[in-house]
């Protein structure tokens, strides 16, 4: 080895060392003050990739958890509000069947009034103003909302709706309210008449006993969109007997209107039927108008043309049906014969549909049928026109009050439901997050046992590397040796 002076090729292989050693000791000792293992992208380029990734799922799912917790608040706030209109709807529906009650005055009624009037403002305003952050929970605009619970776009629950709570809408109720006209049994009363009723607001004039005294009343009425035709009629329904086995005449005494009964004779021949051509023809041969006779499925039906009451009295066969030998004093039992009375249709061409108030369907006997736009047997209700001042809306009261239970009852279940949804979406997303965050420790973190082992490695070897420089830094020297 040849001894030169310009060029220490010792001194620069200590150096070199020296610097790996140093470099090594500043790396082990930035991952051991900051504990992770990648401290920038040239540590492990593809592991930073990797665990960025990772990063942005679990901030994102602490994120959607934070988020799952303020919709079970939200959740909570709406159901305590409406467990308070659960109380003050029961409170209502109790004083409803207390003002219901016979034994009550006007100025009882008027009295409960006055409490349900109150509650109901208490039930609307608590409506109003439930709110959670800012946000309406129970007037109706909290719709179609979605909760962000997930790391990723589009991971949400959805609710669709919170019952609207506002008594404009809650317990909204169709209730039946018209007076019933016009069927009975053979025998009994054809109409007991209608008075005081109004319909669409319109007083319609007090009336017979006829369907058309009643059809008369109400076009009288000149009510807007409404109008109405009567009919009448009465069925013979033959049970127990088909066919006649020996001739002989089928009798009945028939009355329309307020005119005298008139005996109407149908005769009959071995094997024969009663038909309706044969009741019209013995109708026509006992002068009789406006009446007529149709068979349908076994039954006779008499109907009279302008819906005067019908009366079927002394029904009589004298001959054999069946084998079964009938006197001229038998007649046809109930069991045998059953007649029914025709009743008014009403039509209406309105918007407003027909909506009867004022006759209590208890005054009457039959039904109205409806035809044309809207409904004629129904009206709709809600909180806000709770009137208990009189029997009848206090009846109506109680109908409303169980509708908005039932309605607020479904809502608080469908939140309960809705918390116990977030309450396991958190406790997945905790699992979730815990195995992310794992993974990424893995990939990101420091193992302070090996960078505390390659920090004493360095350490010892920048010592040595420092020691062996100057050793070579000396070498040079040995060649003034050689001029002395």
């Amino acid at each position: 080895m040849a001894l030169i002076v310009n060029t220490n090729i010792a001194s620069l292989n200590a150096q070199r060392n020296l610097t790996n050693s140093q470099s090594t000791q500043q790396t082990a000792l930035e991952r051991l003050s900051s504990g992770l293992r990648i401290n920038s992208a040239k540590d492990d380029a593809a592991g930073l990739a990797i665990s960025e990734r990772f990063s942005t799922q679990v901030r994102g799912l602490s994120q959607a958890a934070r988020n799952a917790n303020d919709g079970i608040s939200l959740a909570q706030t709406a159901e305590g509000a409406l467990g308070g209109l659960t109380e003050s709807l029961q409170r209502v529906r109790e004083l409803a069947i207390q003002s219901a009650n016979a034994t009550n005055s006007d100025s009882d009624r008027a009295a409960l009034q006055g409490e349900v009037a109150e509650l109901v403002e208490e039930i609307n305003r608590v409506a109003q103003t439930t709110t959670f952050n800012g946000v309406n929970l129970l007037d109706g605009s909290f719709s179609s909302q979605s909760f962000q619970v997930g790391a990723n776009a589009n991971q949400t629950v959805s609710i669709d709706s919170i019952a609207n709570a506002s008594t404009s809408v809650l317990g909204e109720t169709d209730i039946s309210s018209y007076a019933e006209v016009n069927t009975g049994s053979a025998g009994g009363p054809v109409l007991a008449g209608l008075s005081g009723m109004s319909i669409n607001g319109v007083a319609v004039a007090d009336t017979g006993r006829d369907a058309a005294d009643i059809a008369g009343s109400i076009n009288a009425a000149s009510i807007d969109g409404v109008t109405a035709s009567a009919t009448n009629s009465q069925d013979l329904t033959f049970t127990d007997f088909a066919a006649v086995t020996a001739g002989g005449d089928y009798t009945l005494d028939i009355a329309v209107g307020d005119a005298t009964a008139t005996e109407v004779s149908v005769t009959l021949n071995n094997g024969d039927t009663l038909t309706a051509a044969a009741m019209n023809t013995a109708i026509q041969n006992a002068g009789i108008t406006g009446l007529t006779a149709s068979e349908s499925g076994g039954t006779i039906t008499l109907a009279s043309d302008n819906g005067e009451n019908i009366t079927l009295s002394n029904q009589a066969f004298t001959g054999t049906l069946n084998g079964q030998t009938l006197g001229s004093d038998a007649g046809f039992a109930s069991a045998d014969v059953t007649a029914h009375y025709g009743g008014v249709e009403i039509a209406s061409t309105s918007s407003e549909g027909i909506q009867f108030t004022g006759q209590a369907a208890s005054d009457v006997q039959g039904d109205f049928a409806a035809t044309g736009a809207g409904s004629a047997t129904t009206n709709t209700y809600v909180v806000s026109q709770m009137d208990i001042s009189t029997a009848d809306g206090a009846q109506i009261a109680i109908q409303i009050a169980d509708t908005a239970l039932n309605e607020i009852n479904s809502a608080r279940a469908e939140l309960g439901a809705v918390q116990n949804r977030f309450e396991a979406v958190i406790d997945n997303i905790g699992v979730t997050n815990e195995n992310l965050t794992a993974a990424r420790s893995r990939i990101l973190d420091a193992d302070f046992a090996a960078e505390t082992a390659a920090l004493t490695r360095s350490q010892i070897l920048q010592q040595a590397g420092v020691s062996a420089l100057a050793q070579a830094n000396s070498l040079p020297q040995l060649a003034l040796s050689l001029l002395q």
